[in-house]
């Protein structure tokens, strides 16, 4: 079957990336790409791909599992590739949210803190969240 890249990323995601609850986590994943204003996650369940409801998205979170090899796959095979006589222009943004009473979380890590009270150290406990996207070239509104 010939999928278009969209087509191609969803079958991809569900069928070889999600091992457990694929349904609702794809419908998660929709969800939180399709309605950008959301600030909680009732506010997600709320969106016009979201037809199961509040209830399965937080089943999702706690049951869903990932194969991240298979994600970092899924996604360096639509990795953007240059025109001809044209360049790539990369854009880099890394945030990170800070967690300190987040004890249990295993990957948390020190992370670098931008807004500093006189008292405070410049890294603090929570996650790094990158973002690496391709910017047009040349650059437009």
């Amino acid at each position: 079957m010939q999928y278009t890249m969209l087509e191609g990323y969803r079958h991809n995601l569900y069928h070889e990336c999600c091992t457990r609850a694929a349904d609702a986590l794809c419908e998660l994943a929709a969800a939180l790409l399709t309605d950008v204003g959301a600030g909680a996650l009732i506010e997600v369940s709320q969106a016009a791909c979201c037809r199961r409801g509040w209830p399965r998205l937080y089943a999702a979170l706690e049951d869903g599992q990932l194969d991240r090899a298979a994600v970092i796959r899924g996604f360096t095979e639509l990795w953007p590739q240059r025109m001809g006589g044209t360049r790539l222009v990369w854009g880099l943004d890394t945030s990170s949210i800070l967690r300190p009473a987040a004890q249990t979380a295993q990957d948390r890590t020190l992370v670098y803190r931008s807004k500093l009270p006189s008292d405070a150290t410049p890294v603090g406990p929570g996650w790094s969240f990158s973002a690496w996207v391709v910017v047009p070239d040349p650059v437009s509104s």
